[in-house]
């Protein structure tokens, strides 16, 4: 295999690491949080508000070139004519999951209150605690201001 210029040199520097992974290792990133993270390399993220690369065991942002010599093994040359000699396409193999979110619009939910409870036992006796009167928590009931409810198991009122 003939050898390369310094200029191709420079353009697979240059390459998107990100596209390139996306064509020739589809499946190999996952999301994490905002960004994308290598899923055999974890210390690898895609950093997606800058735009870069970070290597986080290494402590260093890392390119294509980088990539394909020191995490795939390949030769310089070898890695040069697999980034520039016209293999990586400048449109993604897939839609990232984002831009499939971002065209959804989210749904709503309707607001509901939780069910009430028949027997309201843990609200009284709370408020009796507190020093509420037992005919004004009668009065409340009855008006329907507030009543007992469950969340996760656990009593609590709602006004």
């Amino acid at each position: 295999m003939p050898g390369v210029t310094k200029e191709q040199i420079q353009a697979a520097r240059e390459a998107d690491l990100f596209t390139y992974l996306q064509f020739h290792e589809p499946g190999v990133l996952k999301r994490d949080g905002p960004n994308f993270r290598h899923k055999e390399h974890d210390s690898l993220v895609y950093v997606t508000g800058k735009r870069y690369w970070y290597w986080n065991s290494r402590g260093r942002s890392i390119n294509a070139l980088d990539y394909l010599i020191q995490i795939r093994g390949y030769g310089l040359v070898d890695a040069v004519h697999a980034l520039v000699g016209g293999e990586i396409r400048q449109e993604p193999a897939y839609r990232s999951t984002a831009e499939i979110q971002v065209s959804k619009e989210p749904e709503k939910k309707a607001f509901s209150l939780p069910w009430a409870r028949r027997c309201a036992t843990a609200a009284v006796s709370y408020l009796q605690k507190r020093g509420i009167s037992s005919e004004v928590i009668r009065q409340c009931l009855q008006a329907g201001i507030f009543y007992e409810a469950r969340y996760h198991g656990e009593p609590f009122v709602c006004l």
